[in-house]
């Protein structure tokens, strides 16, 4: 029986700010792959597509699969008659020894002793004991795509599916992601099992599949110092300079194709950095750097999408970094409370949420640009496209698209947000497409109530 993988924004994406408004969740990197082609590898072929908001129905990023509104014509309906289709949430990531290949005669067994083409949840939880938590749908041919009103019943991917958890669900193993200080937490710890098992290859900005990995420990490397039992790992291309110190002693380190380490920079493990980077000294550790990135000063345990800039001193924390975000010098976040509480993200002027962690920094949006100078509170949340200057500490929650300091706040005038994306995005040889422009646009009209300025 053929089956097809399609990705599944969920109403959980809510708790993703400020990432939500621009791109799919499947878009955000976690250990050494975007969300979506760790789902893509564990299933062994790549997405029919995204279901999500009409509102992201024109993000364009290379490798993207298309998204497509949940209301469209194109999502998955009634299909050929002989097709599976699994809608998984973007936020689920699976076990990958929990292998679908091995459980497709399962798979039948399940579809055939259901009732009719009725859509079939799939939970995960540690065991059968466990209360199932919902992370998506089966669908059986001629099934077509569950609403609330045609399947009441069906669990929604995040909550409890109380009374799913037998012979009526497909249980996979794995976990549910509930927001970016999770993807924050977990994230040096998925590097570690990815570089264990192998898991180096991805349009992510990981090396091409045909690329020889290297160890880096026997490649004559002049002046460098290799510490700790830990694999060092690269991709073709890379340069290492004198004077740096690969430190593998609490986990693996891989540099994909066409990285460069200046001099004076200390990579500890486990970290994972992405094609054509440059870290340009300091101390970066246990930390994903997506492709074309510019890193220096302190980095700890923090995750940056790619085509960002860092490339001066400051410290940057227990931080998620979206795309084209550039960090003025001497920008500085905390990712400590004095009083050593539990951080609490606010999500909106009128949304709070406890992470239940005590080191969390900072959520910076696609497009972010900051001043030199800046110092960022614990928890602070930046929306897409701000641009934050002069040196004051801003808000803990700063609506996409602001423009000012400190709490001095103004909508950024979206013809000269454009202008600015493009421009950044020409520097690295890349152009906004005008899917993209239309969709940052109307996330503009939709933060700021539709006043263009």
């Amino acid at each position: 029986m053929n089956a097809e993988l399609w990705i599944l924004e969920d109403a959980g994406r809510s708790l993703w700010a400020p990432f939500a408004g621009t791109r799919p969740i499947g878009e955000l990197l976690f250990g050494t792959c975007l969300l979506r082609e760790r789902l893509e590898r564990w299933f062994g072929e790549p997405a029919r597509g995204y279901l999500g908001p009409e509102r992201l129905v024109g993000f364009d990023e290379p490798g993207s699969p298309r998204l497509h509104g949940t209301s469209s014509a194109a999502a998955p309906r009634g299909g050929d008659g002989s097709t599976l289709r699994l809608l998984l949430s973007s936020r689920f990531v699976p076990d990958p020894a929990d292998r679908p290949q091995a459980a497709r005669g399962a798979l039948a067994s399940l579809v055939d002793g259901s009732r009719g083409a009725r859509p079939i949840p799939i939970v995960t939880g540690e065991d059968r004991s466990d209360a199932p938590t919902g992370v998506g749908w089966l669908l059986p041919p001629g099934a077509s795509l569950p609403h609330s009103a045609e399947a009441p019943r069906l669990p929604v991917p995040g909550e409890e599916a109380s009374g799913w958890g037998s012979g009526s669900a497909l249980r996979l193993r794995g976990e549910l992601l509930d927001g970016p200080w999770s993807l924050m937490a977990r994230n040096p710890d998925r590097i570690r099992v990815d570089l264990e098992t192998g898991l180096v290859a991805g349009d992510s900005g990981t090396d091409d599949e045909s690329d020889t990995v290297r160890d880096l420990r026997s490649a004559g490397l002049e002046g460098v110092e290799f510490l700790g039992p830990h694999r060092v790992t690269g991709g073709s291309g890379v340069q290492i300079d004198p004077l740096v110190v690969l430190d593998a002693r609490d986990g693996p380190i891989h540099l994909s194709s066409g990285v460069r380490i200046h001099p004076f920079t200390h990579l500890v493990g486990p970290a994972w950095i992405g094609a054509d980077s440059s870290l340009l000294g300091g101390r970066i550790a246990s930390s994903s750097v997506g492709p074309t990135c510019k890193v220096r000063g302190e980095v700890e345990a923090s995750v940056v999408l790619g085509f960002s800039n860092k490339a001066h001193d400051g410290y940057l924390g227990h931080a998620v970094v979206g795309r084209w975000v550039n960090l003025g010098a001497g920008t500085t976040n905390s990712d400590l409370k004095n009083n050593y509480s539990p951080v609490r993200v606010e999500l909106g002027r009128e949304r709070t949420v406890d992470t239940g962690l005590l080191k969390v920094g900072v959520f910076l949006g696609d497009h972010v640009k900051t001043g030199i100078g800046m110092i960022l509170n614990t928890g602070t949340v930046v929306g897409a496209g701000s641009n934050l200057f002069g040196g004051m500490m801003p808000p803990r929650w700063v609506p996409a698209y602001s423009w000012g300091s400190g709490d001095r706040l103004v909508p950024f005038q979206l013809d000269r947000f454009l202008e600015v994306a493009r421009l950044a995005m020409g520097r690295r040889s890349q152009t906004l497409p005008d899917s993209m422009a239309e969709l940052l646009s109307e996330h503009w009209k939709q933060t700021h109530g539709g006043r263009v300025r």
